[in-house]
């Protein structure tokens, strides 16, 4: 897209005219200087010490001028440059927001473009799940237009903030365009991929704080409490990565099981711990 560039053209050959005038008068002042200068050091009385400072101006003068000219063709050439509108990547029209000879106002939209040499794709994943995103692996996403194509996937970003009516974080996942077929924007489709070390079935994955883990025997021991009776007891763990969401575990523990998350270090078997309820602090 090119706005019309005849009065930025005629701007730029006008102040082009004025620089080289302006170099023109320079050069003028810049001889005349040096020829007062040569008398009155040769010939003192043939001119005046005045004279020489006056030819001094004359000169300074000439230069800033020339010098502000300048500037004046870096903007003029700047400004004739920015009539045509150059997106910094090639990539896919999908929206024109103007016709054809229409005026248009400074940072007014005129078109809208995707660089569709790469594919971001953004799922929503539940408030209880979010902290374990980053050790998915091998994801996948298949577009509902092309079947039994899956394209290989990664994290490029996981939202921060989760939508105030589902609860769910968006997470951005960015995907290399096929050499084989087109994926467009807003194509639907699906994402999928490994759980990390610990999850059990459906994907629920066993994580607890790092707090409720201590070091007893062989290895990395937890409390467990009895839901029932309140009685703990001690079970040994096969501890996983640490992640966002706490320390996850690779076998010892069932999702949904209790475990004591304070004071661990001062319970003994087979004591009965009171569990809190969310009102209590």
């Amino acid at each position: 897209p090119q706005i019309d560039r005849r009065d930025f053209e005629l701007a730029l050959r006008n102040v082009l005219g004025q620089l080289e005038n302006a170099r023109a008068s320079q050069r003028r002042a810049e001889a005349d200087f040096e020829r007062l200068t040569n008398v009155f050091r040769e010939d003192p009385g043939a001119t005046s010490q005045a004279a020489v400072d006056r030819a001094r101006e004359a000169r300074d003068r000439a230069a800033a001028n020339v010098s502000s000219l300048e500037a004046s063709v870096a903007s003029a050439r700047d400004q004739l440059q920015d009539t045509t509108l150059r997106a910094p990547f090639a990539g896919t029209v999908v929206a024109q927001y103007v016709e054809n000879f229409e005026d248009v106002q400074p940072k007014q939209p005129i078109l809208r473009l995707i660089d569709d040499s790469s594919i971001e794709m953004v799922v929503n994943i539940p408030e209880s799940l979010i902290g374990f995103a980053p050790e998915v692996r091998d994801i996948q996403v298949e577009f509902d237009a092309f079947p039994g194509r899956p394209l290989a996937a990664q994290i490029l970003e996981v939202g921060t903030e989760a939508s105030s009516t589902t609860r769910t974080f968006p997470v951005t996942l960015l995907m290399s365009q096929p050499e084989d077929f087109k994926v467009l924007p807003g194509m639907a489709g699906r994402a999928s991929g490994e759980p990390p070390a610990g999850a059990g079935p459906l994907g629920a994955v066993v994580s607890i704080p790092v707090s409720a883990t201590f070091s007893g025997g062989d290895g990395t021991r937890v409390w467990v409490v009895d839901e029932g009776t309140g009685v703990v007891s001690e079970r040994a763990i096969e501890p996983g990565p640490l992640s966002a969401g706490g320390q996850l575990v690779e076998s010892g523990l069932e999702v949904g099981e209790w475990v004591v998350t304070a004071g661990v270090h001062y319970l003994v078997e087979g004591q009965r711990v009171r569990i809190l309820d969310g009102s209590e602090g």
